[in-house]
């Protein structure tokens, strides 16, 4: 299946940042940041479809478009 993940904030360098995936069926949001090697504590939250999901259980599906934000800093 193919997917699209976009690395929001500073995850993605200075430009946005758009992966295009060919993953497996049943692979989750988290194989899919595990692959392109964002490093765990840095990861916030991921959204599909305007809605928070949980990165670690969700299933994709083909042309799903999600979007990984960083962890946020600050107070």
């Amino acid at each position: 299946m193919i997917v699209k993940i976009e690395l929001k904030g500073w995850l993605g360098g200075d430009n946005k940042k758009v992966i295009t995936m060919d993953l497996p069926n049943g692979a989750t949001v988290m194989d899919a940041i595990n692959i392109i090697g964002v490093p765990f504590e840095e990861l916030g939250f991921a959204m599909l479809d305007g809605k928070v999901i949980n990165r670690e259980i969700h299933k994709l599906v083909d042309g799903d478009y999600v979007e990984i934000y960083p962890v946020i800093f600050g107070g």
